[in-house]
């Protein structure tokens, strides 16, 4: 099983639960990533870097930087990236293709080398990963979809197939779908049908000595965290700091999640205001009433599977569909940082059909499928089958 994940801890972690399963199941497995992804190795994982000579990051340079070029080359609109940035058109999905193509076009051909090496018979990318699609048609095996947010990819992928056109050919290959896609929403979340339900569990990394969060307490706690990309783009601690100002004067206790951030710099904190520094989501999320948070994917399945209402404070990328998803379902509020006050985390606090939701979706994700039990599924004929025959690459 090759798992082809890009660079990020938040596009490698979500894989490490179904790695571990199908080796439990005794099955081979390789995680082909570079960058920060390079953090399976230490879950135990055997990995492989596509990129080991290109500095962090610049796989997704080459991505933007190729952006007009494949808009230009897919719909024949030699000036659709500017007009877009202009404003002339609304920056859309196929800005985001575009970009995550040319990602694939970056490491595709590194990849199809790991993969020729590993002769996988099932190769499993993450959604933000389609170079996967192309080094499993590049070997004539089956690709499955891993899904990272609670919206399906399913036009963005269409998208990005279109974009990849050239690089399928390149290879000889002939562009498919995705033999399945695992999906981790919550039924009452899901909004398109027809995915291969998969439960979230976490992964945020090893510890010796796991924190078990701040000691029990009898009044509210409220738990903020901006995640681990975020803070890799913007200060940390001047963003935590914002977002701990506006919370002054809340009835409760706050708990700051500040990272690798100074926790000095923050200057004194209100009295029931403290912090703590890198630590498991899972332990911190432990006992708390609410929490405010960036948006990312791992943080809105942690807060959904610990049942805890939300405040999200989407930002970019992918951070507006997530948020959009809590409030849809009523687990929480989506906000604008600009706008965000302390208001609205006594809404999500005082108000008890937050928590009620909240509460649903918990017992909705904890009788979904966990990653062992989906294994058979996709090692069966009606995913994995012996496509070997269609192979446009010696394997």
């Amino acid at each position: 099983m090759l798992f082809l994940a890009a660079d990020g801890l938040g596009h490698v972690f979500p894989m490490v639960p179904l790695a571990w399963a199908m080796r439990a199941a005794g099955h081979e497995v390789l995680v082909a990533t570079t960058g920060f992804g390079l953090a399976a190795a230490e879950a135990g994982l055997p990995v492989a870097d596509y990129a080991p000579d290109t500095p962090q990051g610049a796989e997704w340079h080459a991505g933007l930087a190729a952006t007009p070029r494949l808009l230009a080359d897919t719909y024949g609109v030699p000036d659709l990236a500017e007009r877009m940035r202009e404003g002339a058109e609304p920056v859309d999905i196929r800005m985001s293709s575009a970009m995550l193509a040319g990602f694939a076009e970056a490491i595709v051909d590194n990849a199809v080398a790991i993969a020729l090496g590993f002769r996988p018979d099932l190769v499993i990318h993450e959604s933000m990963c389609p170079a996967g699609v192309v080094v499993a048609a590049a070997l004539g095996v089956p690709a499955v979809r891993l899904e990272l947010n609670p919206a399906r990819t399913t036009e963005l992928s269409e998208h990005m197939l279109r974009h990849l056109a050239p690089t399928f050919a390149r290879f000889g290959a002939t562009p498919a779908p995705d033999a399945a896609v695992l999906d981790r929403t919550p039924p009452s979340m899901v909004v398109e049908p027809g995915g291969v339900p998969l439960r979230f569990v976490p992964y945020t990394g090893g510890t010796v000595d796991p924190p078990t969060g701040p000691p029990p307490s009898e009044r509210r706690r409220v738990l903020v965290t901006i995640g681990t990309t975020l803070p890799e783009v913007t200060d940390a601690g001047s963003l935590v700091g914002r977002l701990a100002a506006a919370m002054a004067d809340l009835d409760a206790e706050v708990l700051l999640a500040v990272g690798g951030a100074d926790p000095a710099a923050l200057g004194p904190l209100p009295p029931g205001m403290s912090t703590v520094g890198w630590a498991p989501l899972e332990s911190l999320v432990r006992g708390v009433s609410a929490v405010v948070h960036h948006g990312g994917a791992g943080t809105t399945f942690e807060c959904l599977r610990a049942g805890v209402p939300q405040v999200v404070l989407p930002h970019s990328r992918d951070t507006p569909v997530n948020a959009g998803a809590v409030a849809a379902r009523g687990a929480g509020l989506a906000v604008d940082p600009a706008d965000f006050t302390a208001a609205h985390v006594a809404a999500v606090l005082d108000d008890p059909r937050y928590a009620a939701a909240a509460a649903e979706v918990r017992r909705e994700m904890a009788a979904m499928p966990a990653p062992s039990e989906v294994v058979p599924t996709l090692t069966g004929p009606a995913v994995a089958g012996d496509r070997r025959e269609n192979a446009q690459v010696a394997v």
